[in-house]
């Protein structure tokens, strides 16, 4: 981003800015050495530059930014030589008609005007200038001054010198009548906007002596001009008006006209010049009045105005689509923020909530308008000191529309209302010169409409302090502690416990704050506890990146804190917090202290105990804690890596039975979904051996897809271990111990859904792949978990053992649930839908099936057999036919869809019942066996099929001749 920000600048740099650079470099060496060859500096000018003025040489150069550093120094050499000019000559002792002054002075002009250009000059540079310009002007305005010599300067030179105000005020039989030409010639060179200023400038002086011209000032409230003001002259004019505007205020005729003839003049500003005239009228009228100024009065119509500018900002999208028109209605709004700013602000802020898509023009408004953010007033709302209009009007807004937070949608708009107004963002990015490989990128930033941390302490604390609207202060500090791409929200921090100061955030006590109001929700409100779970990540990471770190006393006191909360609390806030808490070392439970190796060991403490336990018991017991609570802090836990694993028996029921015990006592947690990939890795690290229940054969394929699901199946371990807790009599029976905060019936329930969507999720991610792989052009397939690489598996025979074995024990789950879920029985009939497509996916052509492809030959060979052996054989065929027809006929009876057994609601699921026969995987494959099977003992009994050797050729000839036939047929069709 970094780059294309570089790109983007260099783009939008003037292409001949580099040879522009190299012509003010030439200029400056001559003006340095070599002046004495050009009979003057003008002269000099005009060779070097041509028609082209220097100030339009510097501007061209600035556009790049790596030429920024070179203009300066250039521009500070150049400005003490024309200051230096001023001083030297002969214009101290009054002004001639020689050319060596005159040259001087319009030297020294062409400098003068290089004010202009934006990031040039320093202050020292730009105050040697003005006060050179203020001894050109008292020269000039002296009574005894040779007035032929100024129709040789330049109009704009005679503008800024205001010298026809000067000549105006002399009586007239002292007037220099030999001027009236060039002064005619002079008032032809004016431009519309100069006569607008020299009028209005006039008018003002009379109206602060009380001799308005009520006529001429009404005349320029009528003018409309579309050139733009300089910011000289705009700041000059705009302390005149901002001087006369209390004077207006008394007479409402007086001030209608002067307004009228204020919005002409301000539609010709610049933004800062637009932005500087606010910050003088709103101080103005704050030091008069201690409010700011409210003439709407002095408007015609200005609350339908105010929402007609409000209807055309449009989204982002639109805004950048038609720029001009938005800046048409964006100087229309700064108009009103000049005139009404708190109605302005107000309505503004109040549409927004009603429309979010207006944010973004209403943020580049208000960041147009810095006094809006910058000018203090005394609030009702807050007590204690001056506030900006913005937080005042949010806090009102807050109180009088209560009716609105209670609905979520308007919390989140407040939420991205008041973020948008808070955060600032990166513009531009300049890489700091050095030796150094790596650059150090430096930027400067929008800065934002509202402080932050000013908007924290005022109004967010306050009202968490006195739990008021929570979830959504909560919502609103979340958002305040994180980073979006470039955009963040700046804050100043404490260091120390009770350290106040009033530009910034206690840290301390926010850390504090958050994590009591952690524990107050945990077991309250979910979401509330969930909200400051996230507070306390981004907090850490956000004190992180600005480099905060606590002093020694308060590190103590938050970690002395921290003792009376449960392990695994202390263990994330230290884990968050390790930069501002100085890396103190985690305090953890001997299970999991033990399993580490030394070099480990050294950087955490032992939590010892009273009593006595089994070290592998509180290793799953602790590890899961931690898990449940946070998934990222146990798996960094386990990339610490485990040197004492626990002894390889029944390690399975022992993980289920301790994460079955760690739900039971825990409130806050994550979703047992989220635990899968974590479990995955645990098994992977520990290796546990297990016995396989659901398969009869082994082979490569069927072991490496059973090891996919290996954390499904400790799933289902763990739900039938809470299920099992949950119906015994004899653990009902006994006291409730006061550990388990969750009741086991929710942590079965919670168990088994997770089960179920884990493994349709992982069923049908593993059918879709096995489809893929039977394309003619398979694509290239991502795999969880590869093989080693010199054995191959068969994807189909993979697929098959593990919804064989989800599916089995998918239907071993119905016979301890007593009223099988909804997600349960989706399951069993998506995995017997996918078995089925798996198992026709397996039946492909196998070497046993292709014929042998042995010579033909027209010889028969028969063997004639007894008859009584042929009755014989008839006979124990029709026996072996007749058992197997009569099972079959049973097993009709007997077997019960597992579809009927699991939605039929009424089913009384007993022992010894019906109910227990359930469909497996090797039944649903025994179908197609049985139907075959029957197939072929249809056949040995029907003897109408069987060849005897006295039959005759003949039926063979007429079934061969139509055979042939229906060949030639079809050949010819």
């Amino acid at each position: 981003m970094e780059a294309a920000e570089t790109d983007r600048e260099h783009y939008n740099s003037d292409p001949h800015a580099m040879e522009d650079l190299q012509k003010i470099e030439k200029f400056v060496a001559t003006l340095s050495y070599g002046k004495d060859l050009f009979p003057s500096t003008r002269s000099l000018l005009s060779y070097s530059f041509g028609k082209r003025s220097i100030s339009e040489m510097f501007r061209s150069s600035m556009t790049n930014p790596d030429y920024a550093d070179k203009c300066r120094k250039m521009s500070k050499i150049i400005c003490s030589a024309a200051v230096d000019a001023i001083t030297s000559s002969d214009l101290q002792s009054g002004l001639s008609k020689e050319n060596d002054e005159l040259e001087s002075l319009l030297f020294f002009w062409e400098v003068y005007q290089i004010r202009e250009v934006q990031n040039l000059l320093e202050s020292e540079d730009v105050e040697a200038l003005e006060d050179a310009i203020n001894r050109i002007s008292r020269l000039v305005h002296k009574s005894d001054v040779d007035k032929s010599v100024l129709s040789k300067l330049p109009a704009s030179f005679l503008t800024h010198l205001n010298v026809e105000a000067c000549n105006a005020n002399l009586p007239l039989f002292r007037r220099d009548l030999t001027e009236q030409s060039s002064a005619s010639e002079h008032e032809a060179n004016i431009s519309p906007v100069q006569a607008f200023i020299m009028r209005f400038e006039k008018e003002l002086e009379k109206m602060r002596v009380g001799d308005t011209d009520m006529d001429s000032l009404k005349e320029l409230g009528t003018l409309k001009l579309n050139e733009n003001i300089s910011s000289k002259d705009a700041r000059q004019l705009s302390e005149k008006i901002v001087s006369v505007t209390l004077i207006a205020e008394r007479s409402p005729e007086l001030g209608q006209a002067l307004f009228a003839s204020l919005e002409n003049f301000f539609y010709m500003l610049s933004d800062e010049a637009k932005a500087m005239l606010t910050k003088l009228m709103y101080d103005k009228h704050v030091s008069e009045t201690d409010d700011l100024p409210s003439l709407g009065a002095f408007l015609q119509d200005y609350s339908s105005g105010i929402t007609q500018c409000i209807n055309q900002i449009g989204d982002h999208n639109e805004i950048q689509n038609d720029a001009a028109k938005f800046k048409i209605t964006r100087d229309k709004l700064l108009w009103y923020l000049l005139m009404i700013p708190r109605e302005t602000v107000s309505r503004l802020l109040i549409q927004s909530l009603e429309d979010k898509n207006i944010v973004p023009g209403v943020i580049n408004t208000l960041r147009s308008c810095r006094a809006v953010s910058e000018t203090a007033i005394v609030s009702e709302n807050i007590s204690g000191g001056r506030v900006p209009l913005v937080i005042d009007l949010v806090v009102s807004i807050f109180s009088n529309e209560a009716h609105r937070w209670t609905v979520t949608e308007q919390q989140d708009r407040l939420v991205y209302l008041l973020t948008a107004l808070c955060r600032r963002r990166r513009t531009a990015k300049e890489k700091a010169d050095g030796a150094a490989a790596e650059q150090v990128p430096t930027g400067t930033r929008d800065e934002s409409v509202v402080d932050g941390g000013m908007l924290l302490k005022l109004f967010v604390l306050p009202n968490l302090m006195k739990r008021t609207q929570e979830t959504l202060m909560l919502k609103l500090l979340h958002r305040f502690m994180q980073s979006v791409g470039t955009k963040e929200i700046h804050f100043n921090w404490t260091t120390g416990i009770g350290e106040k100061r009033p530009d910034a955030v206690q840290g301390p006590e926010l850390v504090l704050l958050v994590v009591e109001l952690f524990m107050e929700y945990e077991s309250k409100r979910q979401q509330a506890s969930y909200i400051c779970r996230s507070i306390l990540k981004c907090l850490g990471e956000k004190l992180k990146n600005d480099d905060v770190v606590f002093a020694k006393d308060t590190i103590e006191f938050v970690l002395f804190s921290l003792r009376q909360y449960y392990w695994w609390i202390r263990y994330a806030i230290v884990n968050w917090f390790s930069h501002t808490l100085e890396e103190p070392k985690q305090q953890i439970p001997t299970g999991l202290y033990k399993s580490l190796a030394l070099e480990q060991q050294e950087r955490c403490e032992q939590i010892s105990v009273d009593f006595s336990f089994s070290p592998a018991e509180c290793f799953f017991r602790s590890f899961f804690e931690l898990a449940i609570f946070d998934v990222g802090l146990a798996s960094d836990f386990l990339q610490k890596g485990i040197s004492m694993h626990p002894r390889d028996e029944n390690v399975v029921e022992k993980m289920a039975l301790a994460l079955v015990e760690s739900l039971e006592q825990t409130h806050s947690r994550q979703p047992v979904a989220s635990l899968a990939p974590l479990l995955l890795d645990l098994l992977r690290i520990l290796d546990p051996a297990q016995e396989v229940r659901f398969v009869e054969t082994l082979c490569e394929s069927t072991f490496h897809g059973l090891r996919l699901i290996q954390h499904i199946l400790l799933i289902a371990t763990a739900t039938q271990i809470a299920y099992y807790k949950n119906s015994d009599k004899a653990l009902n029976n006994c006291p409730i111990s006061a550990n388990i905060i969750t009741d086991t019936a929710h942590v079965a329930s919670e168990l088994l859904q997770a089960f179920c969507e884990l493994s349709k999720a992982h069923a049908e991610k593993e059918v879709i792949n096995l489809r893929r792989s039977r394309y003619p052009f398979p694509p290239e397939i991502k795999e969880d978990y590869l093989p080693p690489p010199q054995i191959t598996i068969r994807r189909d025979e993979r697929v098959y053992a593990q919804l064989s074995a989800l599916f089995n024990v998918a239907c071993s789950l119905t016979r301890i649930v007593a009223q099988p879920p909804l997600s349960l029985q989706v399951l069993i009939n998506c995995l017997a839908e996918l078995l089925l497509e798996v198992q026709k996916m397996r039946i492909t052509p196998a070497l046993d099936d292709l014929p042998p492809d042995n010579y033909k030959s027209n010889v028969v060979y028969a063997y004639a057999q007894p008859s009584h052996t042929k009755k014989q054989d008839g006979i124990s065929s029709n026996k072996e036919a007749d058992p197997s027809r009569a099972n079959g006929a049973a097993l009709d009876a007997k077997t019960c869809c597992v579809e009927n057994e699991l939605f039929n609601a009424t089913t009384f699921r007993g022992k010894g019942s019906h109910a227990e026969v359930l469909a497996t995987a090797r039944q649903i494959n025994g179908v197609h066996m049985r139907q075959n099977a029957e197939k072929r003992l249809t056949s040995k009994e029907n003897p109408t099929s069987v060849v005897t050797p006295s039959t005759t050729s003949t039926e063979q000839r007429d079934g061969a001749g139509k055979s042939m036939k229906k060949k030639r047929g079809a050949k010819r069709r």
